[in-house]
């Protein structure tokens, strides 16, 4: 096994800057002008500073290109005027991706990554002391930066003022659940000697959240280090470990699901089944993230069904057509992940997509592929298609490669 240390070839300022950006841009997105929010923006900028600076280059990985180049094709063949050829979305994905790809480099993003993220949960801890002990209600977002988050920013900073969650800086708890997860399993499955104080600030922060994603996020990551203690590493006393960890782990588990917080988690598990809508007799978010878009997706042509239709005016068509019509308001077209997959490029983007997926996956390490997994898990019940988070979940296993140790 040969051994070198990432990163030895230092970043350059301009790939310091984009990937602070990179860094950033969850907190960055919820500011902003209309649908240009600041994390739009920065990264588009230098995006554009970088693909003319280094093109023919290019860094993206390679069914990465030919999925997001299925994707512009998809559009072509689906578009029913001039002016939906252009696609400006995809090709700002494009070289917004360029950019993450090119400027990456993993011991200086990891480095700077451990600093943001202990800086936002330790505000988010921050939050949960004045809110429970004091009872005072620290604000999540800034309300005199402009908002874009929400055509109503007055109603959606009350909404955050009267919820009884704590986000951070994020304009939602998920968000920081997303941000939290990436560098989680790189701290326990990436490092030769795991840190376990900010494994377990980290670990505290995403139970306090009362997140489906968080669990669903540990669970991968408890399945993974559990197998990975088990069948991977040959450490002294495993038994012994294993045992202990087991009489530890199990009354901790009962204590917080029986705790206000574990009964929160709980009560919002109930409204992600599919007959959610019934049995409460209101729509609940978690249908709407994981259900909804299926039902659109239904409605599509049989051609569009292979190839997918990413136009919003066919998919309003198809919402308006749907068994679920009455849970879309306003043009609001959210679907999680997958269905956005589904939605935008068929079955036939769907396959590339995997395979995508199953490169990065079968290149990388351990580790590399823990993160993969959550991603995957996470893109049937949240969105993250193709935002600068999503790229935190692609480009770490792409850096860390099979066969070299790391430097950690």
């Amino acid at each position: 096994m040969s051994s070198y240390k990432l990163g030895a070839v230092g970043p350059s300022t301009f790939d310091k800057l984009s990937m602070n950006i990179l860094l950033l841009s969850p907190f960055l997105q919820s500011y902003g002008w209309g649908k240009y929010n600041m994390s739009l923006i920065f990264t588009s900028i230098l995006g554009l500073i970088c693909v003319f600076s280094n093109l023919p280059k290019n860094p993206i990985p390679k069914f990465v290109t030919i999925y997001l180049g299925y994707w512009f094709i998809s559009n072509l063949i689906s578009s029913t005027s001039i002016l939906d050829i252009f696609h400006f979305g995809i090709i700002r994905t494009l070289i917004i991706y360029y950019l993450f790809f090119a400027c990456f480099k993993l011991e200086y993003f990891i480095t700077i990554y451990r600093k943001i993220v202990c800086f936002f949960v330790g505000y988010f801890f921050i939050q949960e002391f004045f809110q429970r002990i004091i009872g005072v209600k620290l604000p999540s977002l800034f309300s005199f930066l402009p908002i874009c988050v929400s055509d109503d920013a007055d109603g959606l900073l009350t909404n955050i003022a009267e919820g009884q969650r704590n986000s951070s800086f994020f304009s939602e708890p998920a968000i920081l659940v997303q941000f939290i997860l990436p560098i989680l399993a790189f701290e326990l499955l990436c490092t030769k000697i795991i840190p376990w104080k900010r494994v377990i600030f980290l670990v505290l922060a995403l139970l306090f959240l009362q997140s489906g994603n968080a669990l669903l996020g540990l669970l991968i990551l408890g399945v993974m280090f559990a197998y990975k203690l088990l069948f991977i590493e040959k450490i002294k006393y495993k038994f012994l470990i294993i045992v202990s960890s087991i009489f530890f782990l199990v009354p901790v588990a009962a204590i917080y699901l029986n705790s206000s917080l574990g009964q929160s988690v709980l009560e919002r598990g109930k409204t992600i089944k599919s007959d959610s809508v019934e049995k409460t007799g209101y729509v609940s978010s978690g249908f709407v993230r994981i259900y909804r878009g299926y039902f659109v997706f239904a409605e599509y042509a049989p051609i569009y069904k292979f190839i997918g239709n990413d136009h919003p005016n066919y998919q309003t068509q198809s919402a308006s057509n749907s068994e679920v019509r009455y849970l879309f308001n306003d043009g609001e077209l959210y679907f999680n992940s997958i269905q956005h997959v589904l939605i935008y490029t068929g079955y036939i983007g769907t396959f590339i997509f995997m395979i995508m997926l199953y490169k990065l996956w079968k290149d990388t390490t351990y580790g590399g592929k823990t993160i993969l997994l959550i991603i995957f898990g996470l893109s049937f019940i949240s969105f993250m298609f193709f935002t600068p988070l999503m790229a935190f979940y692609l480009l770490i296993p792409h850096s860390l490669k099979k066969g070299h140790s790391l430097q950690f």
